[in-house]
Order: C-alpha cells, then structure tokens, then sequence
C-alpha cells in the first residue's frame, strides 16, 4: 500500500461486514478514494481478479494511477477475500461496481477487451459467466445472454453426466449476474433446470415468475425417475387453491420436485392450450382457472383430471392419476445453428475446479 494510504487508510467497513446499501458505500468511497474505486469498477467484470490482470487493468486504462492503488483497493473493504493467486469482490459491492462502470459503455468495453483476452486460459464456465455479465449489461441480454443460457441448459439435458456440476456452477453464478439477466426467458428455464438438479433449491429470485414456460416446460422432463414432493389442491370460490406442504383438508398431488412448482391446468373441454401455474415452496397461493373439470399436468408428463366433486374436503387423499408418462428430454430441442456451444469442451473436472473460491494454479 502506498505510504499516503498507509497513513489514511480507507474507511469503511471492516472485510465481511457489508453496509445495508452497497451502493451507496460505494458511491460514499468513491468521493474520498476515486482512483481507487475507478480501478474496481474496471475489474469487476471479472470474476476473479488476478495481480496481472489487475496491473494491466491499471496500466492500459488508468495510465495516471500510481502502482500502490493496486494494494489500495486489495486490502480495500471492496474485497471479500484473496489470496497470493488473486482475489474476489463482495458479490452486492461488485454489482454496484458493474452498475456504475455500466453508465460508462465505452470504459465497459475497454474494460471487458482486457478481462476477456486474460481470461482466455480460464474455466471455460468462468468466461463464461463474465461474457453473460457483459451481455446483460450492455443491454443484449435477449440475444446473447439468452444463447448462452440456451447452451448451458441444453448441455444439462443432453449431456446428464455433466448436469450436476453444471447445476453447482449456475446456482452460485446466478446470483453474481445483474438481476437484469432475469428478464430473459433462457434464464428461467437454466433457474428451473438447475432446482430440479439441485433437489429444490430456489434458484429463481423470490417473486419473480419463470417467463416464457410454455416454450421451454418440455425440456424440464427428466431423463431418469427425479425427486418428488407433495402438494395439495383444493377447490375455493373462484379458482384452485395450491399448497407446499399441502394444506389440511387438500387432495394430493404428487410432483417433481422444484422451486417453484410448476403445474400446467387446462380445461377439459378447451381446445385451447391452457396456462401454467407457478407454487412457491413453503406457500399456499390462489389461482383463476378454467369452469368445469381440468386437467393438471407436471412436467414429468403425468396428468390428472379433477373436478369439484373431485376435490371435496378429504383430507390428504391422493388424486386418481390418469396418465404418466416418463420420457427422455428431446434432443437438440434448443440447439439452432446461431447458438454456440462454449460448454462443449467443459469436463466434470472443470466445473468442479471453478466452484471453488480459488482453485490450484
């Protein structure tokens, strides 16, 4: 650190005690320590920042910054832990870098030329998490992003050695990318892939509903038997009424297990394609349906009919099944011609490597 920052360090919270707005630290360091600040927004698209990296950042970017605001912003309250091999920023703090360098498209560019020709030897699923990054942020997220979530989620369904370490990797990476990202269809369907993988786990962010279901629901069909849970149906005034656990007095229903559950209902009468239905884990929530007897699908393929008399007070009685059907996922159902596969060369070994905080170099 330099001897001007040794004397006046940089306040702030001390590493692993965030403030509640992480932009507005951010913004409050940025007027006491600007240099310091310039140079992490340049290497927050990154998501491990190595010395070289970091020297060449400051180097070819801010060629007036003295050497020493690399140790400033290394044992800056921006990081959350580093090694001699590198370090990693704060996951809030880093999207409040990434928002602020994103009101700046040229420097985001500039910044992300540098990140993506040093990273070229990296984890092929760490390149690929700082392209989506950039993607979403520089506003091409329904184009880009969305091809490369295609490639991972296809990859998990054609490829099922390789789903559970894909599941690992989208699961933390999910939460590093600006939120924006999940305005894009692809992403619910890797977010539905990877809680089925995942035995449940809630990857999709609370009160956001998936988009775009009745393009990708197919895809959600597991190739081998998958986890299950109960949830209960229950008939009220206007709707149908959905519970996980299920409530008392519900009829049962058995699903694959996700979060949320997804149910698709038609009536039985309608030539229509019907609608599907989003439950969140842990919730009892009311849905508007169709007048009549419907048919409830999962997305392993069974199907029940129900109607009123179906569905009086009988407390935990399981639904008659009509139909289940248990199918692989169909091939290359995503795969076109513009969608690059950067997953094809990945290995088990691979993704395992990336998931750790910092893996042997």
């Amino acid at each position: 650190m330099t001897s001007a920052a040794a004397a006046d360090p940089l306040a702030g919270p001390a590493p692993g005690q965030l403030p509640t707005s992480a932009r507005a630290a951010v913004d409050a360091l940025a007027a006491r320590h600007p240099d310091t600040v310039q140079l992490a927004e340049s290497a927050s698209v990154a998501v491990q920042v190595e010395p070289a990296l970091l020297r060449r950042l400051r180097v070819v970017l801010h060629r007036r910054m003295p050497p020493g605001v690399e140790a400033d912003l290394w044992f800056s309250p921006l990081v959350r832990s580093g090694n001699h091999s590198g370090f990693e920023l704060h996951s809030d703090v880093r999207l409040a870098l990434l928002e602020r360098l994103a009101e700046r498209p040229a420097d985001l560019l500039a910044s992300w030329n540098i990140v993506e020709r040093m990273h070229r030897p990296a984890a092929p699923t760490q390149r690929l998490e700082e392209a989506l990054t950039v993607a979403v942020l520089r506003g091409d997220a329904d184009r880009e992003a969305g091809e490369h979530l295609l490639a991972v989620a296809t990859t998990m369904t054609e490829q099922p050695a390789r789903s559970l370490p894909l599941a690992r990797w989208a699961a933390a990476a999910m939460t590093r990318i600006p939120p924006a990202v999940w305005q894009v269809p692809e992403a619910s369907l890797l977010a539905m892939l990877v809680s089925a993988r995942l035995d449940g786990r809630r990857v999709l962010p609370l009160g956001h509903r998936p988009l775009g279901v009745e393009g990708w629901a197919r895809l959600l069909r597991p190739s081998a038997p998958a986890a299950v849970l109960r949830v209960g149906l229950r008939w009220i005034d206007d709707g149908l009424e959905l519970s996980e656990p299920p409530a008392a007095g519900a009829q049962l229903l058995t699903v694959p297990v996700s979060d949320p559950v997804l149910l698709h209902v038609t009536s039985l009468d309608s030539t229509g394609g019907g609608h599907w239905l989003a439950l969140d884990r842990g919730a009892t929530q009311r849905f508007s349906v169709p007048e009549g007897e419907l048919v409830v699908a999962t997305t392993d393929g069974a199907r029940w009919r129900i109607g009123r008399a179906k569905l009086r007070p009988q407390p935990h009685r399981p639904l008659d099944l009509i139909e289940a059907r248990h199918r692989p996922t169909a091939q290359g159902l995503l795969r076109t011609a513009a969608v690059a596969d950067p997953l094809k060369n990945i290995t088990a070994a691979d993704v395992t490597n990336a998931d750790v905080t910092w893996p042997a170099r």
